[in-house]
């Protein structure tokens, strides 16, 4: 901005020294020069004042041109009358040519600045897809695209939220146009906005985060920047959509394993667990419906008979040891208990009560 300011403040300078000295360089042929030439030689001096100024500065120019013309070159001298209609035409020619010519110039001038302009953009653009399709992290492509954006659209700072929304601050839009809570915000006559100024971030669809920009003091991009800085955050959000998903996302999703990982970890114990309880459950042991272990009848009398050496009751037989009744209990009207043995380590024999097969 104060680049632009120094040099429309040195165009309007010129504007009004230039065409006075042109004349009072000229000054001393005007008696043996007609007053074309001296008109030709200063349009010359107000396309030279256009060129590096603005309309307003070449039409400036062209009127101080035809208006010491007047007062230099024209009978009666050094007074602003003209007395003959030959001069008279050569001063509404110089001043029309001057106009038209200066606004010319200026119009190539600002043509120029907007070739050069683009052409910067379309490097900027196109080193930023370079990027996007050659880094490995989106991390590298967004703080590429952050500092990007601080020079074209004239920023002191800007940083990039991962998924975060919130708040209510102006927002860029895909249009090149600025919105607020009021509606539409005129950045050609005002600039951009004081607060922070946000740029969203979408890749395929999905919405990645935002740029949150503070612009300069009267910060005044143009439409093609404002265009630009879309293009831009698109590319950004294309390399975290090509990646998968954003560091914050990534976080997330960690989290959301930490669950799954500790409940394998469990399962993996427990699985541990029951190999060792079956490598070391006794022979013909096996668990009952609803979670209780016993004694398989056939298996307990085979390993009892083959621990004692000698015939036992077999429970499915229907055979009961000595002193023990056989069949229903006639007094109180129920089936005895026939006491099964099995060998525990260390414990000796222990009777385990079975009920007699109601076949036998």
């Amino acid at each position: 901005m104060t680049r632009n300011l120094t040099r429309d403040q040195a165009a309007f300078a010129a504007a009004l020294a230039a065409p006075v000295a042109a004349a009072a360089i000229l000054l001393p042929w005007r008696s043996s020069w007609s007053n074309t030439n001296v008109a030709l030689l200063l349009v010359v001096v107000v396309v030279a004042v256009s060129a590096i100024g603005n309309r307003v500065a070449g039409a400036l120019a062209a009127v101080g041109a035809a208006v010491w013309f007047d007062f230099f070159f024209t009978v009666p001298y050094e007074r602003f009358t003209i007395s003959r209609s030959a001069d008279l035409t050569t001063f509404i020619l110089l001043l029309v040519v001057g106009v038209a010519v200066s606004q010319l110039a200026a119009r190539a001038r600002h043509l120029r600045v907007i070739t050069i302009t683009d052409e910067d953009y379309l490097a900027q653009i196109h080193e930023s897809a370079a990027l996007a399709q050659s880094a490995r992290s989106p991390d590298a492509v967004v703080e590429h695209v952050r500092e990007q954006l601080i020079g074209v659209l004239g920023l002191r700072d800007c940083r990039f939220e991962y998924g975060v929304l919130l708040g209510h601050p102006p927002r860029l839009e895909r249009d090149g146009t600025v919105m607020t809570r009021n509606g539409r915000w005129p950045v050609d006559q005002s600039g951009l906005p004081e607060e922070e100024v946000e740029l969203r971030t979408f890749g395929n669809g999905q919405y990645y985060g935002r740029f949150m920009m503070t612009p300069k003091p009267a910060a005044k991009p143009s439409v093609q920047a404002r265009l630009v800085a879309v293009t831009l955050a698109d590319l950004a959000g294309r390399a975290l959509s090509t990646t998968g998903s954003s560091p914050g996302n990534q976080r997330s999703d960690a989290h959301r394993r930490e669950p799954l990982a500790e409940r394998a970890a469990f399962c993996d114990h427990r699985l541990r667990g029951c190999d060792r309880l079956r490598r070391t459950r006794p022979r013909g042991q096996r668990a009952r419906p609803g979670g209780r272990r016993g004694l398989d009848p056939r298996a307990a009398a085979v390993a009892a008979r083959s621990a004692d050496g000698g015939e036992r009751p077999d429970p499915d037989r229907g055979q009961a040891p000595a002193g023990e009744p056989d069949g229903p209990d006639r007094a109180g009207g129920q089936a005895g208990l026939l006491p099964v043995r099995r060998r525990v380590p260390g414990d000796g024999h222990r009777p385990v009560p079975r009920r007699p097969d109601p076949r036998g």
